[in-house]
This record gives structure tokens, sequence and C-alpha cells, in this order.
């Protein structure tokens, strides 16, 4: 194998830094959640308003309009809590969703069992992102490295 001139290796080094750019879409597209490191006061978790009457907080996650902390009716359903965060997103995987209570984690059917289930104070919503909505970014990826591969061999072979 011979060694790269300056016009190859500013090739490569775009192309490698173009694969990298599109990993990195990929690694921002991913989310984490988020997780108290302490138990706030009680007050934190309750509040009133005269229409609603009592609101407790409800943290939703993931893929929905408005993710974060939302103050809900005590008597809201799984599926109003999500509809509070104004719904799921296109990427959301639904009707399921990930419900932690208390330290345990379950996944729920939001149509069927979502809407006869209230929620508790303190509750946290999790909406997953389906992973069909990864595949172009991932095939664009896939199709860079090769791209790569493909350059990085032609480049090789060929002495000047």
């Amino acid at each position: 194998m011979h060694a790269m001139n300056n016009r190859q290796k500013i090739a490569f080094m775009l192309a490698m830094s173009w694969c990298f750019a599109s990993t990195r879409a990929l690694a921002d597209t991913t989310g984490a959640i988020a997780k108290p490191a302490t138990r706030p006061p009680a007050a934190e978790y309750y509040t009133t308003n005269e229409a609603a009457g009592l609101l407790i907080r409800v943290n939703i996650w993931g893929e929905v309009q408005k993710p974060g902390v939302h103050f809900v009716p005590a008597s809201a359903s799984i599926a109003d809590s999500v509809s509070a965060a104004g719904g799921p997103l296109p990427t959301a995987i639904f009707p399921e969703v990930y419900l932690h209570r208390g330290g345990t984690e379950r996944e729920i059917d939001i149509l069927r069992a979502g809407r006869g289930m209230n929620v508790m104070a303190d509750d946290t919503i999790v909406v997953q992102r389906s992973f069909k909505t990864e595949l172009p970014l991932l095939y664009s990826t896939i199709s860079a490295v090769i791209s790569i591969a493909a350059f990085y061999l032609v480049m090789s072979r060929n002495k000047d």
C-alpha cells in the first residue's frame, strides 16, 4: 500500500468527518431519562386549582409534544396525562408506554389499561421512540461508511 497524497488525505478526512457527524446525529436523537436524586417535599407533588381541584405532579418523558413535569387532576388517567403533555409524537411507539411508580416499571397499553388506570403523585410516564424512525439515519450512516471504505480501497490501489 502506498502513501496518500494531500488531495487524497483531504478527501479522506472530509469523508470521515461526515461519517462522524452522521453518527453523532444518531447519538443525539437518543434521549436519556432524568431521575431525581432526592425526594422533594410533599408540597412539590400537589397543588390546587379551583376549576380542576387537586392537581398532582406527573413526569412525562420521551416522544410527546411537551415532555416534562405536568400537573394533572388527581382523577386523571394515564391517557389523560399523556394528552396533557400534548400527546404522542409521530416517532413514538404507541400505544405502549412505560409507567415508573414507586421504584417499579410496567409496560402499559394506553388504549386498553391506560384509560382506566389513574396516575399517582410522582409517577413517571415514558413514551419510547420507535426504531423505525431511526432507519433513514442508520441507512445514511451505513452508506457513508461503505463509501469511505470503497474510496479508501480505490485510492490504495491507484499508484500515482
